[in-house]
């Protein structure tokens, strides 16, 4: 995780303890890291300053995320006081299923 944080980047998982999560928001809240790769662990809850959220796999495990899972991994994107809008890019092979969330 090092070489990656020295070079902006850095991963968000459950696997982390709360000494390196908060090393990692503090980073990217304050600029040092500007790309973040996370598991739908970042979705609960901590707020980033995101522009743009890519969901390569959308499942959680097994599971193909439901509505409410997506809209909640999409809204870390555009958070208020952050970024004024949310772009959210996910791969042709699911694109038909996401845009029956938008409904």
């Amino acid at each position: 995780m090092e070489i990656g944080i020295r070079a902006g980047i850095a991963y968000y998982h459950a696997g982390l303890n709360s000494e390196e999560r908060h090393y990692i928001e503090t980073g990217f809240k304050n600029g040092a890291l500007y790309a973040l790769c996370a598991t739908s662990t970042l979705a609960a809850g901590v707020n980033l300053p995101v522009r743009r959220v890519i969901i390569n796999q959308p499942k959680v495990r097994e599971e193909f995320l439901e509505k409410s899972q997506y809209l909640q991994m999409i809204s870390r994107a555009g958070r208020a006081g952050y970024e004024d809008e949310s772009i959210t890019i996910v791969v042709e092979e699911y694109e038909e299923r996401f845009r029956e969330y938008k409904k």
